[in-house]
């Protein structure tokens, strides 16, 4: 080596060796083909050594590339080797180099100048940490008061609560610098916190995660305390916060490495929280907080207004609605007013006064239409004809208010009155409204027949049961007390030695035994629930057409059944003897069958033919059917009776099935 460029090596290390800043003399490492594969380090400065954790004898005894890990990444390993070939100079600012450091816990930044020296290069570098913290700072400053513009102008133009929290989300990730956001509000009974919406990197994060505004394991993150305690809470650093345990591996797995929540209130109240989440520990500083609780708060704000909004837009609906009722109130109500001027005899209505009389809108007064509608007569009751009503708006004394019903055609009409004076004391004008009341009075009418048949019904049934007595005693007495002491007869003639008279005491019981079954039968429908109800309407069938010349086809389905069976046996009962006492018949057919949720008994006859008239059948003492009809109302059914096309009458009774 030439001793010029050998003093001028010893001048170069002496320098670097006295610089405060660390400083370092590589050469290349080549292989065979001339390819630098390494840097040895030749020489460096204490303040490298200090800055690395090493001494110099383990940075002189291998290459950068070699140590472990190793001193340079792969990527500015080829920029100094680039320096090398080119003799570019290289320039890099604010280099992280919180990898590179045995033992680092914060991030270090450094400003790294290269230049070429002979088969190598001079490096060194300039603690810019300061600097990269301050101006990043700034920039995260800057981007929130961004996201807090961006925020307001949500605020302005957002429709609704859900409008604004995706746009808040949207601004802190886009303008903030936050990785993602995602707003959730806490379900009022089990407490859980439900997404509402969400924007940035990793939202899968979210999917299936589950977090509590309780205080239980999974409410202890910063977004449950936040909504407890109704401020803004922290996680510095995820990966070491022992209250993010329940999410921490699923959160680290997804870039997040800080957290923070904000509450949001409306009237007060906690209603939701924000969660913001940053790319490295410790992103939230003091600051940084002070613009994120000033967001909360517009936010909070703006909650404010939507719900005075709503409650506004409420009230609006419900004045409109107030008013579309009142405006309809005659139509919905099925009324409308009048007004009669007394001096100038004139009458003006509304138009539901129109649509209740079914008049011309177009026309709003005259007596003429309205007499037209309401029929000769009926206007004459309302202005003088009637009396009381001229007596109570002519009369300076006397009632002021008054009610008449008209009849016009088949409606009927309800009319009040009331007068109206001057200030003198004198009648002006009567005004008044008009109700159609047609159904009223029907019901009313139905209502007062109602009450008639059930009078009579209850005074027929009454009868019925003395009747019913009294045949029952006849029966006895002339028949079966008859036919027992015709037995008794035959009895003493067998003790005297009649051969045959045994014989005929024997047939006089039997009778006598079938004749009690009948009776015990009609007596008691228990008997019938120890069979089928197909089978108790097949006996009762055979029993009433029995002896009859009439032709029975019996269609009877075994499965139906019904807690009504009674209620069907007494109706088989019942029809079949109409039937056989008046409806003069050669043929029925019974059906039973199941019907839905319904059993039906069908019985037709080719007879005569009726249509009853149940109100004139009660009157004239004959209550069966309509006590039926009744009953069978009574259980949720119904009976039907229609004349066949042809002749006869077919009887439908419908029950509940079973």
């Amino acid at each position: 080596m030439p001793e010029r460029q050998r003093l001028r090596d010893v001048e170069l290390r002496l320098a670097i060796d006295q610089h405060l800043d660390p400083f370092a003399i590589l050469s290349a490492v080549r292989d065979d083909t001339g390819v630098v594969t390494d840097l040895a380090v030749d020489f460096v400065n204490q303040a490298v050594c200090d800055f690395l954790g090493l001494t110099k004898q383990q940075l002189y005894a291998r290459g950068i590339l070699a140590h472990d890990p190793p001193l340079v990444d792969e990527t500015t390993f080829a920029r100094y080797v680039e320096v090398i070939e080119t003799g570019e100079p290289l320039r890099l600012d604010e280099v992280d180099l919180v990898t590179w450091l045995r033992g680092a816990t914060t991030r270090i930044f450094v400003d790294l100048r290269v230049v070429r020296h002979r088969d190598g290069i001079v490096l060194g570098f300039r603690d810019s940490t300061h600097r990269h913290v301050v101006r990043e700072h700034a920039e995260v400053v800057t981007r929130l008061y961004a996201t807090l513009s961006s925020v307001n102008e949500a605020i302005v133009a957002a429709p609704d609560r859900l409008t604004l929290f995706r746009r808040v989300c949207e601004a802190a990730v886009t303008h903030g610098g936050i990785r993602m956001a995602w707003i959730g509000e806490p379900d009022p009974e089990t407490g859980d916190v439900t997404i509402l919406t969400t924007a940035g990197e990793g939202t899968s994060y979210l999917d299936g995660v589950r977090i509590s505004a309780r205080d239980d394991e999974y409410g202890q993150g910063p977004t449950g305390v936040a909504l407890r305690e109704g401020r803004h809470v922290l996680a510095p650093d995820i990966e070491t916060d022992e209250y993010m345990r329940p999410w921490r591996e699923r959160a680290l797995a997804h870039g997040f490495r800080s957290s923070a929540a904000l509450p949001f209130r409306c009237g007060g109240e906690v209603v939701a929280s924000m969660a913001l989440y940053g790319p490295v520990p410790r992103f939230f500083d003091a600051e940084e907080i002070a613009l994120l609780d000033q967001l909360a708060a517009d936010v909070s704000f703006a909650l404010d207004a939507f719900d005075q909004d709503e409650r506004r837009r409420a009230a609006e609906r419900e004045l409109t609605r107030t008013a579309a009722l009142l405006a309809d109130g005659e139509e919905v109500a099925g009324f409308g007013s009048w007004e009669w001027d007394v001096g100038a005899d004139t009458v003006s209505w509304s138009p539901g006064m129109c649509r209740l009389l079914g008049l011309d809108e177009g026309i709003r007064g005259g007596w003429d239409a309205l007499e037209q509608a309401l029929g000769r007569g009926a206007i004459e009751r309302l202005r003088r004809g009637d009396g009381r009503l001229a007596e109570a708006v002519l009369a300076d004394a006397g009632p002021t208010e008054l009610t008449i019903d008209i009849e016009a055609e088949d409606r009927v009409f309800h009319f009040s009155a009331r007068q109206i004076h001057d200030r003198a004391g004198h009648l002006s004008r009567v005004v008044g409204t008009a109700q159609d009341v047609t159904e009223r009075a029907r019901a009313e009418t139905r209502a007062a027949q109602l009450a008639e048949e059930r009078r009579l019904l209850v005074t027929e049934a009454l009868d019925a049961e003395d009747r019913e007595r009294t045949r029952l005693s006849e029966r006895l007495h002339d028949d079966t007390l008859q036919v027992l002491l015709a037995a008794q007869q035959e009895l003493s003639a067998a003790s005297r030695g009649d051969g045959e008279a045994l014989s005929r005491a024997r047939a006089h019981v039997e009778y006598a035994q079938t004749s009690l079954r009948e009776l015990l039968t009609d007596l008691s429908p228990v008997v019938y629930e120890f069979s089928t109800l197909s089978e108790t309407v097949r006996g009762i069938a055979q029993r009433v057409l029995t002896g009859d010349t009439i032709d029975a086809d019996l269609d009877l389905d075994t499965s139906a059944s019904t807690p009504h069976g009674r209620l069907v046996a007494r109706a088989a009962g019942e029809l079949l003897a109409n039937i056989v006492k008046h409806a003069n018949a050669s043929s029925v057919h019974v059906a039973l069958r199941r019907a839905g949720d319904a059993v039906e008994l069908c019985i037709e006859d080719d007879g005569t033919g009726f249509e009853p008239d149940l109100t004139a059948a009660v009157r004239g003492g004959h209550i069966g059917l309509a006590s039926l009809t009744s009953r069978a109302a009574g259980v949720g059914g119904a009976l039907e009776l229609h004349p066949r096309p042809g002749g006869g009458t077919r009887a439908c009774l419908r029950v509940p099935a079973g």
